[in-house]
């Protein structure tokens, strides 16, 4: 799978650190001010203080992933529409990458363990999770158009198993969050 797909997983990986970079250097830039009242509005991390906040940040972010699985799954059905599916991976970074140093910015020494030791590798592992299911979903439909005979449930799974998978990943985060 990787050694057929090299190509897709390059460029998947060159939109991650893209976009990462890009969301560093455009927190870094803005003022604290900026930066403490927009790190508000996007609300990666709330401190998780009653068992409400926690289900509010597990489902916003559920929902959040589920709707990017569909996205990158209508994306992979067309060879043009690819270059969608690389700017919504590399939004996708950049937002990660964005809440991180707004949360070492607010927050200093506690944003940093946070931001570093939790959020950071936990979207990190969903983002990447991402990007192989869309380089499966784009296979299938190249077999699809090659063979002309794959069924509903070759698309139906694979969505599932990863939304269940980046499920186990969010739940981890969030309790970790909670934890910490």
């Amino acid at each position: 799978f990787f050694y057929q797909h090299k190509l897709k997983i390059f460029v998947c990986g060159f939109c991650i650190i893209l976009g990462i970079l890009t969301g560093i250097f455009t927190a870094i830039k803005m003022n604290a001010n900026d930066a403490t009242e927009l790190f508000e509005s996007f609300n990666i991390t709330n401190s998780i203080s009653d068992i409400e906040k926690f289900n509010e940040n597990f489902f916003g972010r559920m929902f959040s992933y589920t709707i990017v699985t569909l996205l990158l799954f209508a994306f992979s059905q067309s060879s043009i529409l690819n270059i969608f599916s690389y700017c919504l991976i590399t939004y996708r970074a950049f937002l990660i990458s964005i809440n991180c140093v707004m949360l070492i910015i607010v927050y200093s020494f506690g944003g940093i363990l946070k931001s570093i030791i939790i959020i950071f590798p936990c979207q990190l592992i969903m983002l990447c999770l991402l990007c192989l299911y869309f380089c499966f979903a784009y296979s299938k439909t190249c077999e699809r158009k090659k063979y002309k005979n794959l069924r509903t449930k070759d698309y139906f799974y694979p969505i599932i198993i990863t939304i269940v998978a980046l499920s186990v990943v969010n739940l981890v985060e969030t309790l970790l969050l909670f934890v910490f």
